[in-house]
């Protein structure tokens, strides 16, 4: 699976501004989750 480099970065300001210390355990997270809603 393949997300474009601005999305991946905008998961990861997400997960920075929403206070999660592990970065990588997020967007892997939201990245799944996304690819779930179709959102990237």
């Amino acid at each position: 699976m393949y997300l474009p480099q601005t999305c991946v970065d905008a998961i990861r300001r997400a997960c920075v501004l929403a206070g999660q210390i592990e970065v990588l355990k997020c967007t892997r997270k939201i990245t799944l989750a996304q690819a779930v809603l179709g959102f990237c």
